[in-house]
């Protein structure tokens, strides 16, 4: 598995941040809670993007990883969040259609989305839908599509993608893995810059080697790394972490637990 050090050693692409272990039940915590230090590792990215942009118009984000379980659909939600709460209006697209996730944590419905609008179901304004966060609107991925990668390999891809440029200042891509599945490829084409997770213990070293192989032969060239699940207990010294500025969980010990435990009691 990956650990910081060896993620570093074994790619050319630049690194965009770091994020911490989310200590919290709640999954976008950006929104929950604004003073833990996950939320501040999402700010820093934020703020590495708006270096990157360097003052030209560049507003799509593709979050992707080499497979499932490395925190993708996590860092999609809230950097999206991260974004809409700057001020910014965001949306966010759910465009993994064969594993949907993200509606279940906003509480949405999936009957209509993405493959609704590809296949000329459903035009732009009947798919999105407001979330509980201002300035953050959903695109649910929509009913499953037995061709995923020749659904998004088409023209109506960059037609929506265009338009939805017009409507907001950031989109945010929450794709397929690309460790596994091609569609990825054909949606990286769209992005400003693509975003490849890798958790920290949990990203297989081959796989994550064959992956950025894979991004150098297909002449993809603007990825930047995020790392992922970053364990301050043992490593928050190597990146400046003080407890003392944030409302991490881990950190409040026994009388928080004792009143989280009498709470629940009453």
């Amino acid at each position: 598995v990956c650990s910081s050090d060896l993620i570093e050693a074994l790619t050319s692409f630049p690194l965009i941040g770091r994020i911490f272990h989310n200590y919290h039940r709640s999954k976008i915590v950006v929104n929950d809670h604004p003073n833990s230090s996950v939320t501040e590792c999402f700010r820093a990215v934020r703020t590495n993007f708006q270096f990157f942009s360097e003052g030209g118009k560049k507003q799509v984000l593709l979050l992707t990883s080499s497979a499932s379980g490395e925190g993708k659909t996590f860092c999609s939600m809230n950097l999206a969040a991260v974004f809409a709460l700057n001020g910014h209006r965001t949306v966010l697209l759910e465009f993994d259609l064969r594993r949907p996730k993200i509606h279940q944590e906003f509480g949405s419905s999936n009957m209509i989305g993405i493959s609704s609008y590809l296949i000329d179901k459903a035009i732009i304004e009947d798919i999105i839908m407001p979330t509980h966060i201002e300035n953050l609107d959903l695109i649910s991925a929509g009913p499953a599509a037995p061709n995923p990668a020749e659904l998004i390999n088409n023209d109506r891809t960059a037609e929506f993608l265009d338009k939805l440029k017009e409507m907001y200042d950031y989109i945010i891509i929450d794709s397929a893995p690309a460790g596994i599945l091609t569609e990825t490829f054909l949606l990286m084409k769209h992005a400003d810059l693509n975003i490849f997770i890798v958790r920290m213990n949990a990203t297989v070293k081959d796989v994550f080697r064959q992956t950025m192989k894979s991004f150098e032969n297909n002449k993809i060239s603007n990825i930047s790394v995020l790392i992922n699940d970053i364990d301050v207990k043992r490593e928050g010294y190597r990146y400046g972490y003080d407890k003392n500025y944030y409302t991490d969980d881990h950190r409040r010990g026994f009388f928080a637990r004792l009143f989280r435990s009498e709470r629940k009691a009453s």
